[in-house]
């Protein structure tokens, strides 16, 4: 099996090895370091591929930072890392207000635009 040493264990399945025209039937088992997949190739949700460690590193899968408030959840990009951000939300990690918003009090809507702040009522 091709686990790229995260896992120490792995068994045969045959319907996977005709599938892969008698390549491979292999399929890892118990995936260690936040890795995932038949093959341990690929970050567990939570976690992103680090691009400067190669898949066999044991650090190559980082924990996703979202951050609790500006971010939707704590899931983010499992290849580039990027957060799913909320309107007006911007980073990585979701952590600061984008160009043209200020921060509210709001955990709903945490940053709001300057036009509703600056707009003079009447």
């Amino acid at each position: 099996c091709n686990c790229n040493q995260h896992a120490r264990k792995c068994r045969f399945n045959m319907d996977l090895y005709k599938l892969s025209g008698r390549v491979s039937g292999g399929v890892c088992l118990q995936c260690r370091h936040f890795t995932a997949g038949r093959h341990c190739h690929y970050c567990m949700e939570g976690y992103y591929r680090d691009p400067t460690r190669p898949i066999t590193h044991r650090k190559a899968c980082k924990p996703c930072e979202c951050h609790p408030i500006g971010a939707y959840g704590r899931t983010c990009n499992q290849s580039t890392g990027q957060c799913p951000c909320k309107d007006g939300v911007t980073g990585i990690t979701c952590n600061r207000c984008a160009r043209g918003y200020q921060q509210s009090r709001s955990h709903i809507a945490p940053c709001i635009s300057k036009l509703y702040i600056d707009f003079p009522s009447s």
